[in-house]
């Protein structure tokens, strides 16, 4: 009886294991053999097409979620109000909420009036406190780092970033960010170019030289980096191994290398966070490629 039960369990687990498995790699064949070939980067591996393959499809997924989600909340401003209310409730019994009576704010009106805009300077006393190692300054957990801005207007900033902001700017930015690029790319004459594809994108990032508070908090540029998710750089122009590079001027070098080696077919996907780094990655991404051209 015992035995019995044993073997229908194991059947049961593999079956769960092994339809979903089966049916994903199914999907990433049944893509594969639809996509023209010239949206097909011919770097890739059987493995690296059916990875980029699901990636595609869970973005596809939640982008369109996303959107819809947040198309909903712009026009309810309710809603709106009901978020401001839930983060000032998570804030309310740390240091900053009680110095600025978070707990007795009702509404979005009062909010207004209760704290008005601020800049930069009028955190710094809290920051310097996260900075120190206190805790419960600025939002409840312990931060995942302490961001440090470019210092395009000035001087270099530091920003508490509470572990939840990963998450937010995942469902929240990234997604909606796909599916704008996934319903807005159109070529004026290639009619059956679609996006995503299996092209790879050339990804400018480099991996930052971080520093450490005393209580062991990071400190550096929030902005993406390789070792955020290696599994990622399968789908990037950039071999893993050129990551390695710490000179941002010759991985920048790479970058416009093994881009301008896929750019055979069609095109390549230039990403970058920030409006600022992408101005610059992409100069030296242009200087680089002439240069390559004359080789």
């Amino acid at each position: 009886m015992m035995r019995t039960v044993v073997k229908r369990s194991a059947a049961i687990a593999g079956a769960l294991v092994s339809i979903p498995t089966i049916a994903s790699a199914v999907y990433a064949f049944n893509e594969y053999k639809n996509t023209p070939e010239d949206q097909i980067s011919m770097h890739h591996t059987m493995y690296s097409i059916y990875y980029q393959s699901i990636t595609n499809l869970f973005m596809s997924k939640l982008g369109s979620s996303a959107i819809r989600q947040f198309n909903i909340d712009c026009k309810d401003a309710k809603s709106n109000e009901s978020l401001l209310l839930k983060l000032l409730d998570r804030c309310k019994d740390t240091m900053y909420g009680k110095d600025h009576n978070f707990g007795s704010i009702k509404s979005r009106e009062e909010f207004r009036r209760k704290h008005p805009i601020t800049i930069h300077e009028h955190y710094q006393s809290y920051i310097d406190r996260v900075y120190e190692g206190e805790q419960n300054i600025m939002f409840p957990e312990k931060p995942r780092m302490i961001a440090t801005t470019s210092g395009t207007s000035g001087s270099h900033k530091q920003i508490p970033v509470p572990p939840i902001q990963r998450k937010v700017f995942f469902t929240k930015g990234i997604a909606i960010t796909f599916d704008a690029l996934q319903n807005g790319v159109k070529h004026p004459t290639n009619k059956s170019l679609r996006w995503p594809n299996f092209q790879k994108s050339c990804k400018l990032m480099i991996e930052p030289q971080f520093t450490y508070t005393s209580s062991n908090i990071m400190v550096g540029p929030s902005s993406s980096r390789p070792k955020d998710n290696k599994s990622l750089l399968k789908l990037y122009t950039t071999p893993e191994a050129a990551f390695d590079v710490q000179s941002e001027n010759e991985l920048l070098f790479l970058h416009a290398l093994y881009s301008m080696h896929c750019w055979t077919k069609i095109w390549v996907l230039l990403r970058q966070t920030f409006a600022i780094g992408f101005s610059t990655s992409s100069s030296s991404w242009m200087i680089n490629g002439m240069h390559l051209l004359k080789l």
